[in-house]
């Protein structure tokens, strides 16, 4: 015996109707079979419409993954493992704030023989079985759940798995409120296993007022056999099952209009004629008559290719020529009129069948457009409830499915596009990037010295001073926004690789390991006798009166403290003394009490006193992969990190290390350096010969 299940979901559908908690019935579509939930929290706030909203997700997540070959106890418990991790989950990052004894939920798998379910807290949750003697036994699975679960937990809610065999005539019904109460038992169990589940619910709904918030969903397991009978049986039966109406008053037009002689109605009959005339038969007739011409056509060629066949077929058309002369004038329209209707009928079935053929395709173009739709809707709900993973899932899915979009016509080829860019809009969202098309221009070298570049800079008070690539320096005049030089031209003078400033000193590093002040009142740069350390050194730090070098080499990394002596500095320390993180692919450091280490990667090692400690940043999509700059200060709150190959500026929380916003432009070319004045709420960055500026959207004023 094969059981078809059947099954009809009630939730609130008027303006009028209230609206408490959640209900979901899905099909599975490769398999006979339905997931469902029933959800509600007693107190309707933003966070109970966040966890429903996740459970939504989930249980849809459930149908759409459920192959055909898949085993449904092994699914369904893989699927309540991953939905308790991600529920508690969701709680210890304090996403919602739902107390577990105001939540009721049931969900499950009907699947062929078998049914799995799973709940919390108390709802309704009836299942009729059919005895051999067609007396039907009525158990609350939910007392069942009760009994079994200890006092619920956020760290894992659905503890308790039920499993039994579903037997024809068997009904299942769960809802949020007790229909045991509201109905008497035998008036329940009528409506449950008479009516059609989708004439159950709505029988079941009249017994209530309009304003309760109604949550129900009926499944029934019924012989496929038997299924025709039994549904006409029930249907003839009693006289309130919508369904019974609908069809009767189907049935009442039909009668209606085949004793009204309407031309319109004469003329659909004849097209639905003619449409089953043309499939059934011609078609038939057609290809019966090509394969004997295909044969007759085989064998007359092979006839002609020998010189009596030729000569036969010569005669042949002389005398149907003489023939055709010949014929009276009514014969030849006869013929005529023959082969005129013969070519009509082929266009017209050419013509049939490519409509019929361009109206399939549109359909299931228009398919692919509502899937695409609804998994973007969807991921936008998820944004709103901040589950920017689940989001981030149904956008690649929604992707995947446009890149599989045809593209044979302009209008299609559109339709794409603004599928694309819609998605990238609310990618954008998710990625917490910030697009600036036009960053204001601070200065250009280039006004200067054509093919000159910044390199580095540094800000002292209100003066901006940039290291280019001839080895001088330049003054930022904010005034005529040009930069003027400010240390004269110096013969084999060599690149800056970053410079820094301590109050009014100025140092920068150049790249072969040397470190020279610039002094602003001699307009020039002197080198500083420091004593040489290990490896390469390449980047530098001025930081409360001492030198920090950042050093490589190609196994590992350090940094050096060159502390104050006199007028120049002692000899060196290393700073680092405790880390488990090699440092040979560090790009940049920087000081703000503590130590930051940027890696190549985007990866950010933090040391405490000397001694690496377990900090990680935020997921940033995409991914760093090419870092170069990073920098803080002791009275900002963030970290900022410089990526050029994506034109993109990186925000992280220094304190957690979660990921912000990162900051985007296409004017962002080469960028090599970055400081912030998070009070005078500007970014300023350095790009080739230009200095821009940005205001900082996540920085408060």
């Amino acid at each position: 015996m094969t059981l078809n299940l059947k099954a009809a979901e009630y939730c609130p559908r008027s303006p009028e109707e209230r609206i408490e908690g959640i209900c979901v019935l899905l099909p599975l579509q490769e398999r006979s079979g339905w997931v469902f939930l029933v959800a509600r929290c007693q107190k309707q706030t933003q966070d109970a419409e966040m966890l429903s909203q996740l459970l939504s997700d989930q249980i849809h997540r459930l149908a759409d993954s459920f192959g055909s070959e898949a085993n449904a106890q092994h699914r369904f418990e893989q699927f309540l493992g991953a939905l308790n991790e991600t529920l508690a989950q969701n709680v210890r990052d304090g996403r919602w704030n739902v107390p577990i004894e105001q939540f009721d939920a049931v969900l499950g798998i009907a699947c062929e023989h078998q049914m799995f379910l799973s709940g919390t807290g108390d709802l309704t949750a009836l299942f009729l079985h059919r005895r051999p003697s067609q007396r039907y036994q009525v158990f609350n699975l939910f007392h069942s759940i009760q009994s079994e679960q200890s006092f619920p937990t956020w760290e894992k809610a659905f503890a308790v798995v039920l499993d039994g065999d579903l037997h024809e005539g068997d009904v299942f019904t769960i809802s949020n409120v007790d229909l045991q109460r509201a109905l008497a038992a035998d008036e329940l169990n009528t409506v449950l296993t008479t009516l059609p589940p989708s004439g159950a619910t709505e029988k079941i709904r009249q017994y209530f007022p309009l304003k309760t918030a109604l949550l129900l969903v009926v499944i029934k397991a019924q012989d496929i056999s038997a299924q025709n009978k039994g549904e006409q049986h029930a249907t003839l039966k009693t006289n309130v099952s919508v369904q019974h109406f609908k069809n009767q008053e189907d049935e009442t037009q039909e009668l209606l209009a085949d004793q009204t002689p309407k031309l319109n109605t004469l003329i659909e009959t004849l097209k639905v004629r003619t449409k089953k005339f043309v499939e059934k038969e011609i078609w038939k007739l057609i290809w019966r008559w090509i394969r004997r011409a295909t044969r007759k056509s085989v064998k007359t060629t092979q006839h002609l290719m020998t010189k009596e066949g030729r000569l036969e077929f010569q005669g042949n058309f002389q005398r149907l020529v003489r023939s055709f002369t010949h014929m009276d004038r009514s014969k030849k329209y006869l013929l005529g009129g023959i082969a005129a209707v013969v070519v009509v009928l082929i266009v017209s079935i050419s013509l049939f069948s490519s409509s019929r053929a361009r109206s399939q395709d549109e359909q299931a173009y228009q398919q692919k457009i509502d899937a695409i739709t609804d998994l973007m809707e969807r991921a936008t709900g998820a944004i709103i409830y901040k589950d920017e993973n689940q989001a981030r899932s149904l956008f690649v899915n929604a992707a995947n499915l446009i890149d599989q979009l045809p593209t044979n016509t302009e209008e299609r080829i559109q339709k794409t596009e603004d599928l694309r860019l819609e998605m990238q809009k609310s990618m954008d969202d998710i990625r917490h990037l910030v697009n600036v098309p036009n960053p204001a221009l601070l200065g250009d070298l280039a006004s200067v010295t054509d093919g000159v570049f910044g390199q580095s800079f540094v800000k002292v008070g209100s003066d901006i001073y940039v290291f280019a690539t001839d080895g001088r320096v330049y003054q930022l005049d904010r005034t005529q926004k040009v930069f003027k030089p400010a240390s004269v031209q110096e013969t084999n003078a060599r690149v800056s690789l970053s410079a820094s400033a301590d109050k009014d000193k100025v140092y920068s590093l150049t790249d072969n390991n040397v470190v020279s002040q610039f002094i602003k009142d001699e307009s020039a740069q002197k080198p500083i006798s420091l004593e040489q350390i290990e490896g390469k050194w390449i980047d530098l730090l001025a930081y409360a009166n001492r030198l920090y070098i950042l050093t490589q080499t190609e196994t590992d990394g350090q940094v050096y403290r060159y502390g104050r002596s006199g007028d120049g500095f002692g000899a060196p320390a290393k700073w680092i003394a405790s880390k488990t993180t090699a440092l040979k692919d560090a790009r940049s450091f920087t000081i703000d009490g503590t130590v930051f280490v940027l890696m190549k990667n985007g990866k950010i090692t933090r040391f405490v006193s000397g001694s690496e400690v377990g900090w990680e940043t935020g997921v940033v999509d995409p991914p760093i992969t090419n870092a170069t700059d990073i920098w803080t200060d002791t009275d900002s709150a963030y970290l900022y990190v410089l990526e050029p190959d994506t034109k993109r500026l990186v925000v992280f929380n220094k304190e957690t290390g979660a990921f912000v916003v990162q900051y985007h432009s296409d004017a962002f070319q080469n960028m090599t350096d970055v400081i912030v004045d998070e009070s005078g709420y500007t970014i300023y960055l350095l790009s080739g010969s230009k200095l821009y500026s940005i205001a900082p959207s996540h920085v408060a004023r």
